[in-house]
């Protein structure tokens, strides 16, 4: 199948003559309006830094890269042969953090169509531990193409990353010195792109379809696969606290991490088996659109550590997660 891919902004649209007036009012191809709602509001580019787009035909075979020249929220795909396609689309990847399967025209399928956290020198699964990865977003979509000069779409991107913010304080002044490591361990390291393989986060919708429009907003997230991996970062102290923050790939109900920190190579912690204490906070990953989680730590001088939840906006914002011997 010989095809050739235009992909403009809306400045583009001024070159084709289309009319502005009306988002919908864009002519000479297919039209997709990308959108990341948050709060009922679309907050795309307070979020979205860059995307990348990926074409399958109707067999979900690889087609082709749509390339993009900036970061926009609108995509004309034109003179593209009628029939029904896939496009993958993820935002904000790194070639630093983010590693995607090797797709070659007219041989790759779908479904091996998969990310990973990528290795560096430092930063490898040999040797053990990954740093923080990209604050990745998705979206999957299949879409018609025909003889219409009026195909639009609107397509939701959905979170999947993870945040986890810790702060830690000791109950007694402690005796450690120098640079501390926070260990998550047991963390989704890989997802399927293919839509086969998808899960419903979030539905704001005015009935009961799946298909996005100007009032219907749904984010479908990626399954991880089975492979987990260990994330490190490095604190330094201050008023004897330490204070960090872990991007990983997005959680599940089942997969949540385990928590420990380290001075050097000794334990400050017992290992946090955060799970347990999700599931006392009855907090499911699952259902949250978007996964920002904030821990208070406070640890004993035999190791035992109290974990509590922070709630925005209230002063005395702690809940108590229990107590935690390893």
């Amino acid at each position: 199948m010989s095809i050739r891919l235009l992909l403009l902004g809306l400045l583009a649209t001024l070159l084709t003559g289309c009319s502005l007036e009306d988002d919908r009012d864009e002519c000479c191809g297919v039209t997709l309006h990308f959108r990341y709602m948050e709060t009922g509001q679309d907050v795309f580019f307070n979020n979205i830094r860059s995307m990348r787009h990926f074409l399958f035909d109707s067999d979900s075979i690889f087609v082709t890269e749509v390339f993009v020249s900036q970061t926009t929220n609108k995509v004309q795909i034109l003179q593209i042969d009628n029939g029904q396609y896939t496009m993958i689309t993820i935002a904000n990847t790194t070639t630093a953090n983010t590693a995607l399967s090797e797709l070659i025209p007219r041989v790759s399928h779908l479904s091996d169509f998969q990310l990973s956290l990528a290795d560096s020198e430092t930063r490898t699964s040999e040797n053990g531990y990954y740093d923080n990865a990209d604050e990745l977003f998705y979206n999957a979509t299949v879409f018609t193409v025909t003889d219409s000069d009026r195909d639009f779409y609107f397509e939701d991107l959905s979170n999947v990353h993870c945040h986890l913010h810790v702060y830690l304080y000791w109950h007694k002044l402690p005796d450690y010195t120098g640079t501390f490591t926070m260990k998550l361990y047991d963390v989704p390291a890989d997802f399927s792109l293919s839509p086969d393989s998808m899960m419903r986060v979030k539905t704001v919708t005015d009935d009961d379809s799946m298909q996005p429009t100007s009032l219907n907003s749904v984010q479908l997230v990626p399954v991880s696969m089975d492979r987990f991996v260990e994330h490190h970062i490095e604190v330094m102290p201050y008023n004897f606290t330490l204070t960090g923050e872990f991007i990983t790939h997005r959680w599940t109900n089942e997969c949540i991490p385990v928590l420990q920190v380290y001075n050097g190579d000794k334990t400050v912690t017992r290992q946090i088996p955060l799970k347990e204490v999700f599931d006392n906070w009855k907090i499911y990953p699952d259902s949250d659109p978007v996964q920002d989680y904030w821990l208070e730590i406070e640890v004993y001088p035999d190791g035992t550590s109290y974990v509590s939840k922070h709630i925005k906006g209230k002063i005395n914002g702690w809940i108590d997660g229990g107590k935690i011997t390893g």
